[in-house]
């Protein structure tokens, strides 16, 4: 169902909060049908249970997690250490080896693809330039990859929290979210600072 309002040129947030709610009225208005036509009080309770059974389901197939609808960003200040953060890009700071940063790649295929102009880079914050290659096989060349010029530095932003989302708007002090806050929210906020 997100898909279909993201289609219709809904926001991120708009699109995952309405099919939740519109499966709340839908089973308040099939429960309350029930409820009007049962006869026996275990028919009315059944009824009553039926108003939230198509939202259960839904939650249970699509949950909602700890960042979706609340835009907890983090600011990090421009600086010398960060310099390779520069220009107007979503960077992805992520680690050799991080199964969710691998996961995360699939997600920003997606937004890319609905948002063109978003420019979205992957670093992996290591030296080791065999690294890439665990990111490489998923990237495609769909987005740059490289390594950190300042691995420490890139760590300290991410405050150890891989992966770590970075808005970058040039000179602008930069927005940060980790993998737990990065919620359809900040997705917004993304989308909305290339628009």
């Amino acid at each position: 169902m997100e898909s279909f309002f993201l289609n219709l040129g809904l926001s991120y947030t708009w699109s995952k909060a309405l099919p939740y709610l519109i499966l709340i009225i839908l089973g308040i208005l099939i429960g309350t049908i029930l409820f009007k036509r049962s006869k026996s009080l275990g028919m009315k309770i059944v009824s009553l249970v039926t108003i939230i059974i198509p939202f259960v389901i839904y939650f249970a197939i699509h949950p909602i997690y700890q960042g979706d609808f609340s835009n907890d960003s983090r600011i990090i200040e421009p600086s010398e250490k960060l310099a390779e953060l520069s220009g107007k890009k979503l960077v992805v700071i992520s680690l050799p080896g991080c199964v969710f940063c691998k996961q995360s790649v699939a997600q920003m295929k997606e937004v890319k693809e609905r948002n063109k102009n978003i420019a979205v880079e992957y670093v992996v914050a290591s030296s080791d330039s065999s690294s890439l290659a665990f990111y490489q096989e998923v990237i495609k060349g769909e987005f740059p990859l490289t390594l950190a010029q300042n691995p420490e530095a890139m760590g300290i932003a991410a405050e150890g929290r891989f992966p770590c989302f970075v808005l970058v708007d040039n000179d602008k002090p930069m927005q940060s979210w980790n993998n737990n806050t990065f919620g359809v929210a900040a997705l917004d906020v993304v989308v909305n600072s290339f628009q």
